[in-house]
Parts: C-alpha cells; sequence; structure tokens
C-alpha cells in the first residue's frame, strides 16, 4: 500500500482518497492519478490487489479470459472472491480512519478496480463520502446490496468510455439508472474513449471528488 499527498504520517484530518487499479495492473498504477488529482491537506492511499498475477500485475478476484455480462447487464462474480475483495478494502478504510481520522474520505477506482470500488462504498461500515467508477460495471451481488446500503448514501461518479471494448458502455448505462433509481445521487460522464483514464475524465473526477 502507497501513500502520498502533502500531510505527514503523524497529521490527522484532512481529506483521504483511496484509489483501486484494475484487473493485470501494477499494485502502483493509480500513482500517476493520484498525482493528477493532487490537492491540499490530502492525502492519498494506493492498495495493491490481493492477487498477484503470472505476468507480475495484481487482481482484486479472478476473472475468466472472456467477461460475460448477465441479461441485466450486469456482471457475477464468485461470491467468495468478492467478499475477500470487499473485506480488504473495508480493511484499508478503517485502518485510514483510525490512523489519519479524515474529515472527507472518498473512494475511487478504474475497471476492477471501479466495481470493488462501488461495492465497499455501499457496505454500512465504509465511512465513504463520494465514490469514483471509472470504467467499470455493476456486479450481481453489489446491485443486490442497494436497497441496504447505507444512509446517508456516497455521492457517485460514473465515467466510461463510448468505445469501450472491455466493459460494456451499456453496462454503465445500466449501472447509472439501477443507482438512480436506488436513490443515489449520481454524476455520469459518459466519453468518446475506450477503457481508459483519459485527461476529460480526470478533470471531471477532480471536480467531482473535490468540489462542493
Amino acid at each position: 500500500m502507497k501513500l502520498g499527498g502533502d500531510l505527514a504520517e503523524h497529521e490527522r484530518g484532512g481529506t483521504a482518497v483511496v484509489l483501486l487499479h484494475g484487473f493485470g495492473a501494477s499494485g502502483d498504477d493509480l500513482v500517476s492519478l493520484a498525482r493528477a488529482l493532487v490537492q491540499p491537506r490530502t492525502r492519498y492511499v494506493v492498495p495493491a490487489g490481493l492477487l498477484s498475477l503470472p505476468n507480475g500485475g495484481r487482481a482484486w478476484w479472478p476473472l475468466k479470459q472472456r467477461i460475460d455480462y448477465d441479461a441485466e447487464q450486469e456482471l457475477p462474480v464468485a461470491p467468495a472472491a468478492l467478499e475477500s475483495a470487499r473485506a480488504a478494502v473495508l480493511g484499508v478504510l478503517r485502518t485510514v480512519r483510525e490512523r489519519y481520522a479524515p474529515e472527507t474520505l472518498l473512494l475511487a477506482g478504474f475497471s476492477q478496480g471501479a466495481m470493488l470500488a462501488l461495492d465497499a462504498a455501499l457496505q454500512p461500515a465504509s465511512g465513504v463520502q463520494r465514490v469514483a467508477v471509472l470504467s467499470g460495471a455493476l456486479t450481481t451481488a453489489t446491485a443486490r446490496d442497494l436497497a441496504s446500503s447505507p444512509s446517508p448514501r456516497p455521492r457517485v461518479f460514473v465515467s466510461h468510455g463510448r468505445k469501450d471494448r472491455i466493459l460494456r458502455f451499456a453496462g454503465a448505462e445500466h449501472a447509472v439508472e439501477r443507482l438512480q433509481s436506488a436513490g443515489l445521487p449520481v454524476a455520469f460522464h459518459p466519453f468518446d474513449g475506450g477503457h481508459e483514464i483519459s485527461e476529460d475524465v480526470v478533470n471531471a473526477l477532480r471536480e467531482f471528488l473535490f468540489g462542493p
């Protein structure tokens, strides 16, 4: 787990941003995103996924070679694998809250990390005020949990490329509809790109995380 920002280890308060990388990326893959989002009195936490892959990358849970959506445009994930990943992220969030007592706790993820970020943020113990889903999808388990998500509910940012060939744009549209139907405030940022975090997305994400 890497830490960054302008707050020293002994300092408490401020804002904490936890960033979750995608499948197959290195554990510090989103350090560059943290640098692009830099703000005063903000701490950035970049944990590595639970699994080590043969190519040297990391993952939060195993993935099949082919990603299969169900009829509802949601992604089934093995319950035990998702629960392990969720517990790991909730543990990171708990450590951040206990060690640094941030005034604001934010969570964002890309691709597989985006799925996990949304799932974790909706858990009653998360303490997350805003969550960003960057080129992700709604898992079937997360969809089932929407009815029992905590109150007050976190604000949600969803970005997705219309030309994404890895995770469907239609899946993002479905996720936005489901979240809004469940009463969560959602900012949807579609863009004309692929499976990526574009500069335009970074700017919109910065405004979402640190704006009013």
